[in-house]
């Protein structure tokens, strides 16, 4: 599905205009039971949801005409232009799309019923794993001065280092003049924290 726009209120926040992205995917998503034409709708709630950067999350309960509930994961791609009349334009999409952002909060994944669709039991996998990698990197963070890890390098730098090469880093710790500095050597450069995978092994 493509992309949805309208029109929604603006808030002023800090001197600007902005708009309250969850509320509005929160409304879009809730819906009441009724009959329509002879045909049931079920209802909607919106049990717990969170914006992580732009995309939305949400854990939403589907309640039945025989009073049946299922818990499902909904995931939003959201946009905003302020100041424009079709000012909110989103892109709506369920776990069992499969889709590729998989930042759910554990709040919501723990909401969510037993699913038999393949690709929502992937995406659950994914979100799992990326918050595994999350406690990872704080991990990185705390490890103590003189560890080493190793990793397969990604990128084309400007070093020499080519995708593909192994990559080993020791920490180090620097006083400096107001603060302590932290950083990852390979011995002749400095490394960013970005430039290091999730998929490292602490060596030493």
């Amino acid at each position: 599905m493509g992309w949805t726009w309208y029109n929604v209120a603006e808030e002023w926040k800090n001197g600007k205009r902005t708009i309250n992205r969850k509320k509005e995917c929160d409304s879009i998503l809730t819906q009441k039971p009724q009959e329509i034409d002879g045909r049931w709708i079920p209802g909607r709630e919106v049990l717990k949801s969170a914006m992580v950067g732009t995309t939305y999350y949400a854990a939403v309960k589907t309640t039945y005409r025989d009073g049946k509930s299922v818990v499902w994961a909904a995931v939003f791609l959201t946009k905003t232009e302020c100041g424009k009349y079709d000012n909110f334009g989103y892109k709506d999409m369920d776990e069992t799309c499969g889709p590729a952002e998989c930042q759910c909060p554990k709040g919501i994944l723990n909401l969510l019923t037993e699913t038999d669709s393949t690709y929502a039991k992937e995406w659950r996998e994914r979100c799992l794993k990326y918050h595994e990698r999350k406690k990872e990197r704080k991990t990185l963070e705390s490890l103590p001065a003189g560890s080493r890890i190793r990793f397969i390098n990604q990128y084309e730098l400007s070093s020499g280092k080519r995708p593909g090469d192994e990559i080993i880093l020791v920490k180090k710790v620097r006083q400096g003049v107001k603060r302590k500095q932290v950083y990852w050597t390979d011995g002749y450069y400095r490394w960013t924290k970005n430039l290091i995978p999730d998929e490292y092994e602490i060596v030493a």
